[in-house]
């Protein structure tokens, strides 16, 4: 089998679970699961874009690396926090996937969450990053902080409706992570 037929890329994309799992038995190579196209996007980049949570845990469970980052730097978990992927979120973090990776702007998934409006990833994300690294500031590399994302698009849109985070996050309550949310919450 040819290198270009045996791509899991379009399959992990569309969906299409039983095509890929074909696929990646067929693999002779262990490096077709964490293969890149063109602009750098491994095949669970595509699925978490596509929130094809199927094929997410497929890949992770064979071995697919969720803190590879393409041309910019973005993870699957960046991709997960952008289009609001929660069940995809929950199993790159299950399987390990770094919380405070950041992409070329410096920006962290909790930015991209933040941005977006996701509040539920963004709590996940929040609990996830205390237990990673609570005294991280969290700033991009234009010194800005998810609250600082969250507060100049909520100007746009209603962003955040979490309940009382107070009660929600105990351990992360003085950490710069909280601050920023509480700030977020409160307006």
């Amino acid at each position: 089998m040819s290198r270009r037929a045996c791509r899991p890329q379009p399959r992990a994309a569309k969906g299409q679970a039983d095509c890929l799992l074909m696929l990646l038995k067929l693999a002779e190579k262990t490096d077709v699961i964490n293969l890149k196209d063109k602009q750098g996007r491994t095949p669970l980049m595509l699925a978490t874009w596509d929130s094809n949570t199927d094929c997410v845990n497929m890949l992770l469970e064979r071995g697919s690396n969720p803190d590879t980052g393409e041309r910019r730097n973005h993870t699957a978990l960046h991709y997960a926090a952008v289009v609001g992927g929660e069940q995809c979120v929950s199993a790159l973090l299950v399987h390990g996937a770094f919380i405070l990776c950041r992409d070329f702007h410096g920006r962290s998934p909790l930015h991209l969450a933040a941005s977006c409006g996701h509040a539920r990833i963004l709590l996940l994300l929040l609990e996830a990053a205390a237990l990673s690294d609570p005294l991280d500031s969290l700033l991009d590399y234009s010194g800005y902080t998810p609250a600082h994302w969250a507060a100049y698009h909520v100007t746009k849109r209603k962003l955040i409706n979490l309940p009382d985070p107070v009660h929600l996050l105990p351990s992360l309550q003085c950490s710069p992570v909280f601050s920023s949310v509480v700030l977020v919450c409160s307006t």
